[in-house]
């Protein structure tokens, strides 16, 4: 049996009003927003938590749509921080965050090999 949803779509405006209330609070704060800030403003016990919210659509569609959005702020805020002066803890986050899509640090290589190739099998004829 599945455990209870912790914000059913039923609950949709309170989610939306801690969401805001956490931006809100940061920006009076001067405090970046955070994944981890997300996950306490709407006490859950975890990031799995929350992305487990983000991804249920099929349960709760409202709340999983204001999840993907904050999340989305949350990522905006880091991107924005890339041109100034000290953009190395954002793109830490951007780079670490399982939401981010893209952001990795990574090189991916070209394996293809274009031409032809000869082999020869057996001993060459002696003269």
């Amino acid at each position: 049996m599945a455990r209870p949803l912790k914000w059913p779509d039923s609950k949709a405006k309170e989610v939306e009003k801690r969401i805001n209330a956490f931006f809100t609070q940061r920006d009076a704060d001067d405090k970046p927003y955070t994944i981890n800030g997300l996950t306490l403003a709407l006490d859950l016990g975890s990031k799995s938590s929350l992305y487990e919210m983000r991804d249920n659509r099929a349960h709760q569609p409202v709340v999983s749509g204001l999840i993907k959005r904050a999340l989305l702020t949350i990522e905006d805020m880091h991107e924005c921080k890339l041109g100034s002066g000290k953009p190395v803890g954002s793109i830490f986050a951007l780079k670490n965050s399982s939401d981010a899509g893209g952001w990795k640090d990574k090189a991916e290589v070209d394996h293809k090999v274009s031409g032809s190739l000869t082999v020869c099998t057996g001993v060459p004829d002696a003269e």
